[in-house]
């Protein structure tokens, strides 16, 4: 985890009624990030298996309303996930997700998330 933005997964909504034992196995098995602002977090199209938990920072995510006239279809605030269709659906991501801020993310890979399942 980086310490610049630091954080834990304790702070992301959908993880609110986890004990601490098991945020902490959470957090070990994600990969943490820190992306600057204005560098491409997920990218339109990618098509990675991975859900991004927002710990510190903001995000947003941009869509195009004409050719070559981006549109902010969502804003993203600390404690929000993303990308969470594209493994449910096996399709592309639909629209880039960039930082509005630097931004510390956990991404948790498809083993991860089938064992937090059960």
């Amino acid at each position: 985890m980086d310490d610049t933005l630091g954080g834990s997964l304790s702070s992301i909504t959908i993880f609110a009624d986890l004990k601490g034992g098991e945020i902490e196995t959470l957090e070990r098995s994600c990969v943490w990030t820190r992306f600057p602002a204005g560098r491409v977090i997920l990218g339109q199209d990618d098509t990675p298996a991975d859900i991004c938990f927002l710990i510190a920072g903001q995000a947003q995510m941009i869509g195009a309303a004409a050719p070559g006239a981006p549109m902010v279809r969502a804003g993203i605030p600390a404690g929000d996930f993303f990308g969470g269709l594209a493994p449910l659906d096996g399709r592309p991501r639909a629209a880039p997700v960039d930082p509005t801020r630097d931004v510390n993310t956990a991404t948790a890979a498809p083993a991860q998330r089938r064992g937090r399942a059960r």
